[in-house]
């Protein structure tokens, strides 16, 4: 009996375990109205949510000052100033971080979620 409860314990807590390493390795561009990825009342409830497929252009609102950006490891999310992804200037390789959209040297206006060997 004992051992029974011992599995099932086990069981539960390797599956919460791969449900959150599943979602922290999807794609994810969140867009907040603040500099600091939260939202007007200080939540960090997303003005607008964004689960980009490989080698999709997500285009930032005109409102959005940050946004909140997953990528999966082996992937990049790269950086763009114009709403199309064209004009290329700067990426981030895996991992999750807090983006400012207005850069030192140009506001980013669109992301793409790229693996190893880009999207050529």
């Amino acid at each position: 009996m004992q051992l029974t409860t011992i599995f099932t314990i086990l069981a539960v807590a390797a599956s919460a375990n791969a449900a959150a390493l599943s979602s922290r390795a999807n794609p994810k561009v969140n867009e907040y109205p603040k500099d600091n990825c939260v939202n007007h009342d200080g939540s960090n409830k997303p003005t607008w949510h964004h689960a980009p497929a490989m080698c999709k252009c997500v285009s930032m609102d005109k409102s959005t000052f940050s946004a909140y950006v997953t990528a999966p490891p082996g992937q990049r999310a790269v950086f763009f100033s114009d709403d199309k992804c064209q004009d290329r200037f700067r990426e981030k390789k895996g991992g999750e971080d807090c983006v400012l959209l207005s850069q030192p040297e140009r506001k980013i206006a669109s992301i793409r979620m790229e693996g190893p060997f880009g999207c050529g």
